[in-house]
């Protein structure tokens, strides 16, 4: 299990969700379970914005998609 603490806006998880995270579920699918925590830092005026349309999206079943989308910037 994987539980990962980011942020939307933040260079630094995007990097390690494009190359960590990423590759993690592609690699073992049914194997890795990632949690994934909302944590928007103050000054990143669109992270909170950017988490409530993951939740939103996560809803529909489109979580991942999402999340993707958000972090391709």
């Amino acid at each position: 299990r994987l539980i990962e603490f980011s942020d939307y806006e933040c260079p630094v998880c995007r990097k390690f969700s494009r190359e960590v995270v990423e590759p993690l579920r592609k690699e073992r699918p049914t194997g890795v379970s990632v949690t994934y925590l909302h944590f928007p830092l103050p000054y990143h005026r669109f992270a909170v914005p950017a988490g409530i349309a993951a939740e939103c999206a996560a809803v529909e079943g489109r979580f991942l998609e999402m999340s993707d989308a958000l972090f391709s910037g």
